[in-house]
């Protein structure tokens, strides 16, 4: 049955150090549950939550230590689907709440594959899919792989509307925006890990920017962390991690957050009848839309 009203939640917060599959796997399953107790549907989580979003300093010059850092997150990284996958489907299920989460995920196959992931679980415990970053930047390219456009094939079909999500910097690129809106996405997960090196400006204006254009609702979450006494400097890394959580209206407006303080859980109501109120003044998927205008772009290119 279709839900049209409902409350979400956005986990601001930081997995455990150092890095633990099954230590960010347990902190999780307990914030999902804080956050069904509080009558959340959907939980969103930030990204890399398990086992952590690989912040350290890349030297590629010999000699250098950033491969056995980059081995350390390939060990604690997680296989889908897996005994991870399984615990969050059984927690998603028993708690009644759909899940997003972001993940590193281990290629099965070819252990030389670490893909950036956003998981989506049903509220009756079913593991719908996966979302992999297609674009890791900047320093990510030295850890993460690709994803494929397949993957860009995440919207899914729920009782809280059409739900599908993206991660950090996909959120500035219009090609991967406009995939989702063509499926008619409702429901936005945005996953940051709020990184002290990237201004806050970046995400507030990225995750507002998204919710008018595809005129739908976001739910913005992002590690907070304000430095690792228990974790030494290595090598330059920086363990700031600032937040800026919140859930954005399809009109741009904040309806909880933006968090820049602290850890903490988000709360907003969400209401779908507002998504058609909204494309009474733009629609860029139906009466607005101009798909006839993506041949000519190609053929710019192609110039």
């Amino acid at each position: 049955m279709r839900v049209e009203r409902y409350r979400v939640a956005v986990v601001q917060a930081a997995p455990p150090y150092p890095p633990s599959r099954k230590a960010a796997l347990e902190r999780a399953c307990r914030l999902i549950m804080e956050a069904a107790a509080e009558e959340a549907r959907i939980v969103a989580l930030p990204e890399a939550y398990i086992p952590a979003y690989p912040n350290w300093a890349v030297e590629a010059k010999p000699p250098t230590s950033w491969d056995r850092k980059w081995y350390r997150i390939m060990e604690e990284s997680m296989e889908i689907p897996g005994p991870e996958t399984e615990r969050l489907c059984e927690v998603a299920g028993e708690a009644g709440v759909m899940v997003c989460i972001g993940v590193n995920e281990r290629d099965r196959l070819h252990h030389g594959s670490i893909y950036n992931t956003l998981l989506f679980i049903s509220h009756d415990g079913v593991l719908l899919g996966r979302h992999r970053k297609l674009t890791p930047a900047y320093r990510e390219k030295i850890f993460w792989t690709p994803g494929s456009p397949e993957d860009l094939r995440s919207i899914y079909a729920t009782p809280f509307g059409r739900v599908g999500g993206l991660i950090c910097a996909e959120h500035l690129n219009p090609l991967l925006k406009s995939a989702m809106i063509i499926q008619a996405e409702q429901v936005h997960i945005a996953c940051y890990p709020g990184w002290s090196l990237l201004p806050r400006e970046v995400m507030d204006v990225s995750v507002r920017q998204y919710a008018l254009e595809c005129q739908c609702y976001v739910l913005a979450a992002s590690q907070y962390l304000t430095g690792r006494p228990d974790h030494p400097p290595d090598d330059g890394a920086n363990w700031e991690f600032y937040g800026g959580s919140g859930v954005v209206d399809p009109a741009g407006r904040y309806l909880a957050g933006p968090s820049y303080s602290k850890e903490e859980i988000l709360y907003a109501e969400v209401d779908l009848a507002r998504i058609a109120e909204r494309k009474a003044w733009i629609d860029v998927a139906g009466k607005d839309a101009r798909w006839d205008v993506i041949p000519f772009l190609q053929s710019l290119r192609e110039a």
